[in-house]
């Protein structure tokens, strides 16, 4: 359904003509530049700080990006994915995720996975949850200004701030995962 692969300079042009989130819950998936150039530097700039890759649908198609960063190498780094909107609810993320596991565990050795989500995303909480990830504790975190965040998201603001889930899978945990898959 998808392949996943290291992020290059020329998909860029791709990610520009992803439309953007409205929803103030993934602004912050929103591409973060306007041209050709920005996106090159953009990732330039991320790479030296994570390895990032590209979703592929099977229509060749760029659907999303993911990211590890935070790396400790052989112990563990923390997972980043975002798909463009209208890919969303496709199964594109599940597929991808499924790739990525395989290849972080069982080829690059790497002990556990982390990531942090945002409480109010419950589709991305499910879908973590449903690979195996488990909850390791929440925390808050300050939430962009606007009214918008107090009305849809209520239960999950409090002063400013908005609930995150702090979330991990361990190596062994994900080997069970797979051999009942298998």
């Amino acid at each position: 359904m998808v392949r996943v692969f290291p992020l290059r300079p020329a998909d860029i042009p791709d990610m520009l003509t992803w439309e953007t989130f409205r929803d103030p819950l993934f602004l912050q998936y929103n591409v973060p530049f306007d041209t050709i150039a920005q996106g090159k530097r953009w990732l330039e700039l991320r790479q030296q700080e994570r390895w990032s890759y590209g979703i592929w649908s099977r229509r060749e198609e760029l659907v999303g990006h993911l990211s590890l960063r935070q790396m400790s190498f052989p112990q563990s780094s923390r997972l980043g994915i975002a798909l463009a909107p209208r890919y969303i609810g496709q199964g594109y993320g599940k597929a991808a995720l499924l790739l990525l596991l395989d290849y972080y565990f069982d080829v690059l050795g790497f002990r556990e996975m982390q990531l942090d989500v945002c409480s109010a995303n419950q589709r991305a909480r499910q879908l973590y949850l449903g690979l195996g990830f488990r909850w390791v504790e929440s925390f808050w975190q300050k939430a962009p200004a606007g009214p918008l965040w107090q009305r849809r998201y209520r239960n999950y603001c409090r002063n400013g701030q908005l609930r995150f889930d702090e979330m991990r899978l361990l190596a062994e945990e994900w080997t069970a995962i797979s051999a009942c898959r298998a």
